[in-house]
């Protein structure tokens, strides 16, 4: 398939070049906006979204970690992501890589 491109964003501002949008292969953008947005967030897909900043102040326990790690796991399955890899804490510092079909 080939890759999904979108309109760059930094910091939440579009990105121009010569007078236009920037385009750049969007899939690690959509995985960001995916763990920021809390469920309701899109008016279209309703139930995506994990809502990290939920769990920023909570306990790291492994049980917390755990659950966040299969919340991540299963909003990115749903919006068709496939050999998912989430390395690291997820509360902290974390990578996660995902490709589309």
């Amino acid at each position: 398939m080939a890759k999904v491109q979108d309109i760059k964003l930094t910091d939440g501002d579009l990105l121009f070049d010569d007078g236009d949008f920037k385009l750049h292969d969007s899939d690690q953008q959509h995985i960001e906006h995916i763990m920021v947005a809390y469920k309701g967030c899109y008016r279209y897909s309703p139930l995506t979204g994990v809502g990290i900043s939920a769990y920023l102040n909570s306990p790291k326990t492994a049980a917390t970690i755990q659950k966040l790690r299969q919340k991540v796991k299963l909003q990115l399955e749903f919006d068709g992501y496939t050999n998912i890899e989430l390395a690291g804490d997820i509360l902290d510092k974390s990578i996660i890589s995902a490709k589309r079909p």
